[in-house]
């Protein structure tokens, strides 16, 4: 006779004195789609405070089937999501909470999103935040698979430096990811925010390019001195010679802070005969250092996408606030919640292309 495996019991006290119990069965899938209780995670909890969230209201409503039971059970959710909510509800978030994974970041979206609970309350908000700092630095592929979460949980920092990390460190195009262990499929960004962030690093390196080249075009125009077809060449080989250069073949396959570091290392070596100081202004620059310059200037160049820039232009007529910005000029942060530039404010711009391109215009006629 076939024995029939009992889930095991475990019990999260969440409130003092609780009044209720929220019964999270876990489960896992067996013979195809059959799931089978595993364990019972017991969360004693408060009835009131569960009951300001729109979904137990209605289950706390009379004559719902399970109004007037001291219990609600719930099926195949993670227990340790429900956990990071129902303490952030009951404002009584422990050091455990902070130390899980991103799986499980993920799936306290999942449970907002099946119960309609809101990623935007201050508190599950903040502990976001907490978590976040807590577990960073983070590397590409987990920036990847933060990126959602970041921008559903409104948290502008977070959201300025994963979108930071991504633009500088991914090789090739940027993609957003999410854990295995999440089938959900609206659980995704406006795929603007994505082409954005590809159009961001596209631009770092057409500014990487316009520093390396500016001494070429020197070299080529400007350069009155004997050695400038040997000083072009020497120059050109140790472009060359990084691995970085030409951009167009290794930019595409390599990240942009891989690509700086190859360009900082650009070693020149003077062609003038017994190394004399050349008086042409062209031909006697420091090659090193306009190589370190460039790769400065790309560094500090962007700052992330940001948050407030997005929200205040993803309306069609609604964005007077986003234009206000620009019109301050180099106040383009103004009542944001992060520092930044104007790369980073122009790059945020979430309405039609049009508009932007319009004003850039205007502003052009006006300088």
């Amino acid at each position: 006779m076939e024995t029939v495996e009992q889930p095991s019991n475990e019990r999260h006290a969440i409130a003092e004195g609780h009044d209720f119990l929220l019964i999270v069965a876990a489960t896992e899938e067996r013979g195809g789609n059959i799931h089978h209780v595993k364990k019972l995670h017991e969360f004693e909890v408060s009835k009131k405070v569960l009951g300001q969230q729109q979904y137990f209201q209605r289950v706390f409503t009379p004559g719902f089937a399970d109004t007037g039971k001291p219990s609600y059970l719930v099926k195949g959710d993670d227990p340790t999501g429900w956990k990071v909510w129902l303490q952030a509800l009951h404002g009584c978030t422990d050091q455990n909470t902070f130390r899980v994974t991103i799986d499980t970041v993920w799936h306290v979206l999942l449970i907002a999103h099946k119960y309609q609970f809101d990623p935007l309350c201050r508190e599950i908000k903040a502990w976001f935040t907490k978590w976040y700092k807590q577990h960073g630095p983070f590397d590409i592929d987990q920036h990847a698979m933060l990126l959602y979460p970041c921008y559903t949980f409104h948290d502008a920092q977070a959201f300025k430096e994963t979108t930071k990390a991504l633009v500088y460190n991914v090789p090739g195009h940027i993609t957003e990811q999410k854990p295995h262990c999440i089938q959900e499929t609206t659980f995704r960004l406006d795929q603007r925010i994505i082409g954005t962030l590809n159009s961001a690093r596209g631009r770092l390196r057409t500014i990487l390019h316009s520093g390396l080249y500016d001494p070429i075009h020197e070299l080529l125009n400007d350069a009155i001195c004997a050695e400038k077809k040997n000083v072009l060449w020497a120059y050109l080989t140790a472009l060359e010679r990084t691995n970085a250069w030409p951009l167009e073949i290794h930019g595409p396959k390599k990240g942009i802070m891989t690509l700086l570091s190859r360009i900082e290392g650009l070693q020149y070596i003077d062609p003038h005969p017994n190394k004399d100081p050349c008086t042409d202004k062209s031909c006697g620059m420091d090659f090193r250092q306009v190589a370190k310059n460039a790769a400065a200037r790309t560094k500090r160049y962007f700052d992330g996408l940001c948050l407030d820039c997005m929200n205040h232009s993803k309306s069609g007529d609604d964005d007077k606030d986003y234009w206000h910005h620009a019109d301050r000029l180099d106040n383009y942060d103004e009542d944001c919640r992060i520092q930044h530039g104007e790369p980073t404010w122009y790059f945020s711009f979430m309405g039609r292309k049009a508009k932007m391109d319009l004003f850039q215009r205007n502003r052009r006629r006006r300088a």
